[in-house]
């Protein structure tokens, strides 16, 4: 009984050790985690021969690159849309164009500029929009001092990242195994005691029978 309740704690020993490890042995995914941020503009009452403009703000926590762009403009004929990212504190602007990728984003606080331009035919008090997606992951290259082209990561359609490191499954699994294998252990143990316990210790006295009408002998 002894060795069944050893066995029990070594196994719940075991299970706590590997529980720790898969959690120290997670993939950190959470930098290398794309972003996709979307934009959208809707413009009334052109008028050709102008120009007009909006703008927003675009948080970059760390060096990207651009791996997927998605524009869908209105059809309009006479007008020009021009998207770009440039860095609030000057810089090269990257330009957003539909299928343009590889290009490097610093990290930091962007502009994003949505123009578009009218021709001088265009119908006065035209209208139109356009919408996107731009979708950003981590540049490893940047980070590591590189001075190659950059290698996006992950699929150009915005897809997930590829996970990097081990898979923690397999220990979660043995982790789970062996909790069940010592719980099964400390139940036998347990079980066996109650049985001890329950039987009468020693010899058990045999008392003879006597049947109705007679004696018992001196």
């Amino acid at each position: 009984m002894r060795s069944r309740i050893r066995g029990a704690a070594a196994s719940f020993a075991l299970a706590a050790v590997l529980a720790l490890v898969a959690t120290f042995t997670v993939p950190s995914s959470a930098s290398a985690a794309p972003r996709s941020e979307r934009f959208h503009a809707s413009f009334e009452n052109l008028v050709p021969a102008s120009t007009r403009s909006a703008t927003a703000r675009v948080s970059v926590p760390q060096a990207a690159v651009v791996t997927g762009v998605t524009v869908e403009e209105d059809p309009a004929p006479g007008l020009t849309w021009d998207v770009t990212l440039c860095p609030s504190g000057g810089g090269e602007c990257v330009p957003v164009r539909h299928g343009h990728t590889g290009a490097r984003v610093a990290a930091g606080v962007h502009t994003l500029r949505i123009a578009v331009a009218a021709t001088s035919d265009l119908q006065p008090g035209a209208r139109s929009a356009i919408r996107g997606r731009i979708v950003l992951a981590a540049d490893d290259a940047a980070g590591a001092g590189a001075t190659t082209a950059p290698r996006p990561v992950g699929t150009t359609g915005g897809g997930a990242l590829a996970t990097t490191g081990a898979s923690t499954l397999p220990l979660v699994l043995t982790a789970l195994a062996t909790t069940v294998v010592g719980l099964l252990l400390l139940l036998g143990a347990r079980r066996q005691r109650e049985d001890c316990r329950g039987a009468p210790h020693g010899p058990v006295p045999v008392v003879p029978s006597i049947e109705p009408g007679t004696r018992r002998a001196r």
